[in-house]
């Protein structure tokens, strides 16, 4: 999320310091998406960005923030779906189908019904939202953090690519200039055979 709120900030610092170096951010996990939980006894993310926004001063993209000024609702900023547009950094976004803290920490599978129907709502919404992304690994995983880890960085693949690899091409500019995405196609929780994910994280 910290990289969605700064990349273009961080982009005109570098390039105040070095005009004309390559700038390029990687946002791992970071899609946080405007929905409730399963459990509404949890907070929902809008609550927590709405609090946080008010209570910590939160600054994210100057762009989104000037949009939302008029309206009181800057803390929009903070949600993926709606900052993503103003960013004119290159991104690279990489993030599972079922990303373990935005589906509200549901526990180990298997999901009762309820769960099961969140974590699809998430899903799809997800990779609705980020469609229009040009650069993108999202594997069908239960999980966080594609970088956190070597089991996952280099050993989750998708069409026997890896997500170390996706991200190295994207830096080092060895991606094709109209894209590359990624995606798992499978539609079960975790159908992707690679996944080495263990509850909790």
């Amino acid at each position: 999320m910290g990289v969605l709120h700064n990349a273009d900030f961080v982009g005109d610092l570098v390039h105040t310091v070095a005009p004309n170096a390559t700038y390029k951010a990687f946002v791992d996990s970071g899609w946080l998406l405007d929905l409730p939980y399963y459990d509404q006894t949890y907070i929902s993310p809008r609550q927590q960005m709405q609090t946080a926004y008010k209570n910590f001063n939160i600054e994210s993209d100057v762009d989104c923030m000037n949009v939302f000024a008029p309206s009181g609702e800057q803390w929009r900023c903070t949600i993926a779906d709606q900052v993503v547009p103003f960013i004119q950094s290159p991104l690279f976004v990489a993030g599972y189908q079922y990303d373990i803290p935005f589906l509200g920490d549901v526990s180990s599978p298997p999901f009762n019904a309820t769960m099961g129907e969140s974590a699809y709502i998430f899903r799809g919404t997800y990779l609705m939202q980020s469609s229009s992304l040009p650069y993108q690994f999202a594997p069908n995983c239960y999980c966080h953090g594609v970088q956190s880890y070597d089991t996952r960085w280099n050993v989750i693949l998708i069409n026997g690519m890896s997500a170390s690899s996706s991200v190295w091409s994207f830096l080092m500019g060895q991606a094709p200039s109209g894209g590359m995405r990624n995606i798992d196609t499978c539609k079960d929780l975790g159908c992707n055979p690679t996944c080495s994910c263990v509850w909790p994280y």
